[in-house]
């Protein structure tokens, strides 16, 4: 299963998640029954996941967000810094 990163930036601008920890990367949002799925050893699962716009998404959908740590991303050669949403756009709209 793919997971996309959600990055760091929102189109907003609203920043960081709210939950996330200074030491993490906001990674995605999933059902909670997907999080086992998710290989990362250092992943955390949040309670209330935004949407690209920046805005809470309905309890009902039953999404949830996935931290992981910087450091455990940094070592998979990837630069969290660098993750940006346009990134993100373009792998979302290849699975539509």
């Amino acid at each position: 299963m793919l997971y996309v990163f959600c990055g760091r930036k929102r189109r907003n601008g609203m920043g960081k998640h709210p939950e996330q920890h200074d030491d993490e990367f906001y990674f995605t949002n999933i059902e909670p029954h997907q999080f086992q799925g998710i290989e990362w050893k250092t992943k955390r699962l949040g309670n209330v996941a935004y949407n690209l716009i920046g805005k809470a998404m309905p309890a009902k959908w039953g999404c949830k967000p996935v931290f992981v740590k910087n450091e455990e991303v940094q070592a998979f050669g990837i630069d969290p810094a660098s993750i940006t949403l346009k990134i993100n756009w373009k792998a979302d709209n290849q699975h539509i």
